[in-house]
């Protein structure tokens, strides 16, 4: 506890379940943080990844401003954080109200502590220069209301050797929270098309 986490620490985590599991391989699908674990799973252990499905996920957070999150966290809690800052994380103004309180309530419940140390690693992280080693096929599922020219999205599409986009026009950052039918749809609908041939 309070210790630094680390990427490789992780992602050796990750390799040592699947190896206790006897999974030499897998498909992953990843949501927004989980995402920079499966890319550098699939850009360090490229066997281990036969597919990647990533939700809202750059390749890091060391230029967006994450690390202002952390001081404000420490300021007035996580909870009253996730509270203030949830207009900006899920699709609010068509989500049932009773969601977003049951959303604020399960993600208050981890552990501050860690969530500062996650957030300390997120916003140090830039994985761009690893893309180039990712062989396997990717989906990645874009928030249009984050999607700008030059940034972090436009960066995957020009360095992911096979990636199929799929836009959401003015979806907000957290996809798989505000639609996660339409998430899980895409994904295997993406399945279906890449992967039938093997089933």
């Amino acid at each position: 506890p309070g210790s630094p986490l680390t990427l490789e620490r992780m992602t050796a985590d990750v390799r040592d379940l699947m190896a206790h599991l006897g999974v030499p391989k897998a498909h992953f699908i990843c949501n927004a943080t989980g995402g920079y674990l499966g890319q550098h799973l699939a850009a360090t252990s490229p066997g281990r990844a036969q597919s990647l499905v990533l939700f809202s996920s750059t390749p890091g957070q060391k230029n967006a401003g994450t690390a202002a999150w952390i001081p404000r966290i420490r300021a007035i809690g996580l909870r009253a954080f996730l509270e203030e800052s949830i207009a900006g994380r899920l699709a609010t103004e068509r989500l049932d109200p009773r969601y977003l309180k049951w959303y604020v309530d399960e993600a208050a419940k981890n552990d501050e502590g860690f969530i500062i140390r996650l957030l300390e690693l997120m916003s140090a992280l830039d994985l761009s220069e690893e893309l180039d080693f990712i062989r396997c096929p990717v989906m990645l599922m874009v928030p249009g209301s984050r999607d700008q020219p030059g940034g972090p999205y436009d960066v995957m599409r020009q360095r992911l050797s096979d990636v199929k986009v799929v836009t959401v026009p003015n979806g907000p950052q957290g996809l798989c929270d505000s639609d996660p039918a339409r998430c899980a749809a895409e994904a295997l609908a993406f399945h279906e098309e890449r992967f039938a041939q093997e089933n």
